[in-house]
């Protein structure tokens, strides 16, 4: 008898050795070609089968598959040693299964094919994408950070001299947007969590809600900024900070307008 899984959850496990069994285990052909180096498949490859638009598409960046060459015929794919038996074809070296690699007239790989899905490869700005979001969301966050603490400290030198100065309606708006800043945070923080733990999306449609609500609040205080920095009475190191707010703003903004941490 046989059994098929279909589109379950970690189904490579129960399928490990099947295609060996159905199919025979593959021979390479005779052949007086020189096998090609395998550093011309080296590098970063993700799913072909993910999603393309939503919060969701995040995913297919996160488990992404790096290949890197060993020696000329041997490559480590997920750390998993593959050896090359013909031109661009590859096999495990302690199981079943291959890894074939399919290039364009100009000879550049195009995809990565195995018994379960093909791969393509990640080059140029996309293969930077994740770790620029990073850089991106480090910035913005080291930003409410030092600005959550200047407050503080003024609060506490305030409380010290009993006498605090009337606060301006753009130093409100800059620390609410900072507050808004922290409920980014922590906000995205939830929804991964939730979505990595396969919860529906009738209850995680509020998280993505509050991420328009912290672009709809960026983009006024951003217009806020526009039209009241010049004319208020704060000094300039509090004007520098009203700035480096609107920046974080902006790179957060962009963070979920990027990655459609909206739908």
């Amino acid at each position: 008898g046989m059994v098929v899984m279909t589109n379950q959850y970690n189904e490579w496990e129960y399928c490990a050795g099947l295609t060996d069994r159905v199919f025979g285990t593959y021979k390479p052909q005779a052949s007086s070609m020189d096998l090609p180096d395998s550093v011309q498949v080296e590098g970063e490859y993700q799913s072909a089968r993910r999603v393309i638009h939503g919060f969701t598409k995040l995913l297919g960046y996160l488990s992404t598959m790096k290949i890197v060459s060993v020696n000329r015929n041997i490559i480590d794919y997920n750390d998993t040693p593959y050896k090359q038996i013909e031109p661009y074809v590859y096999v495990p070296v302690r199981k079943s299964g291959f890894a074939y690699f399919v290039r364009d007239a100009q000879g550049a790989v195009v995809k990565v094919s195995n018994p379960y899905f093909d791969s393509l490869p990640l080059t140029g700005l996309a293969a930077q994408r994740t770790g620029i979001s990073l850089i991106v969301v480090g910035l913005g966050v080291l930003l409410i950070m030092l600005a959550m603490i200047r407050g503080f400290v003024r609060w506490i030198i305030s409380r010290f001299r009993r006498a605090a100065k009337p606060s301006s309606g753009l130093n409100k708006s800059y620390l609410w947007m900072n507050i808004a800043g922290l409920a980014f945070i922590v906000n995205n923080i939830i929804l991964g969590y939730r979505t990595l733990n396969y919860t529906t999306y009738s209850a995680i449609r509020i998280h993505l809600i509050g991420n328009i609500v912290y672009v709809v609040l960026a983009a006024g205080y951003i217009m806020l900024l526009m039209m009241k920095l010049r004319s208020t009475e704060a000094g300039k190191a509090s004007k520098i900070m009203y700035i480096l707010s609107g920046v974080s703003a902006l790179l957060f903004s962009a963070v979920i307008i990027g990655w459609d941490l909206y739908y």
